[in-house]
């Protein structure tokens, strides 16, 4: 939550793609911040889609191809070793709709 307050202050997100173009500068915080999403999004889709659509602005699947590049390495990697990783690679594609 205080993330997300942070983001919407006026210097930190803009609506037309600020905080966008933030984040893609900021490369350790956008990483980090897509490997807790990707974390989530088989607990918790419902957050996941909230925080697409309020701070992106744009649609969960919009959101998750953008995520995939970043942290598809990771998971496929480190599937071998925890379930987990396969319910949220799961998510990923049914979101994706593969």
């Amino acid at each position: 939550m205080n993330a997300s307050r942070l983001i919407q202050k006026p210097y930190y997100f803009h609506p037309k793609g600020q905080f966008e173009a933030l984040i893609s500068k900021a490369v350790y915080i956008r990483n980090e911040l897509f490997d807790y999403l990707t974390e989530r999004i088989a607990s918790r889709p419902k957050m996941v889609k909230e925080f697409a659509e309020a701070v992106f602005g744009v649609e969960t699947e919009q959101f998750v191809k953008k995520m995939i590049p970043v942290v598809l390495p990771k998971l496929v990697v480190s599937h071998q070793d925890n379930d987990h990783v396969v319910d949220i690679l799961y998510e990923l594609a049914l979101i994706c709709g593969l």
